[in-house]
C-alpha cells in the first residue's frame, strides 16, 4: 500500500485525506481514547471545594489568601477549578508547603 501514512510523516495538502484516515483508524483501534485532551473543568464554589477536599472553610480561605491554591473572581463570587486546585496541592505537598491532612 503506497498510500499508507506513517504518523511520523509530514502531513501536507497532498496526503491530508490519508492522514485523516490513519487518525480515524488509530482512534477506532484504540477505542477512541482521547487521553491527550485536557480534562473538562469542574468549577466549584467555597462550599463545594470544602466538601470535595474535606476542608473547613477557614482552611480554604487561609490557603487562598496565602496563594496556595488558584481561584477565580467571577463578579463578586469566588470559584475554583478543581483540577487546577488538585495540581497546586500536589506541587505544594512536594515542596512541603501544605501539611494539612486530607
Amino acid at each position: 500500500m503506497a498510500n499508507k501514512i506513517n504518523f511520523n510523516d509530514e502531513v501536507n495538502h497532498t496526503n491530508l485525506p490519508q492522514a485523516v484516515s490513519a487518525i480515524i483508524i488509530y482512534l477506532n483501534n484504540t477505542g477512541g481514547t482521547t487521553s491527550c485532551l485536557p480534562p473538562e473543568p469542574v468549577i466549584l464554589d467555597n462550599v463545594g471545594l470544602c466538601e470535595k477536599l474535606n476542608l473547613s472553610l477557614p482552611t480554604l480561605v487561609r490557603w487562598r489568601q496565602k496563594g496556595k491554591i488558584p481561584f477565580m473572581n467571577i463578579g463578586a463570587s469566588i470559584r475554583y477549578d478543581l483540577n487546577k486546585v488538585l495540581q497546586a496541592i500536589e506541587v505544594s505537598k512536594k515542596k512541603g508547603g501544605i501539611r494539612e491532612k486530607f
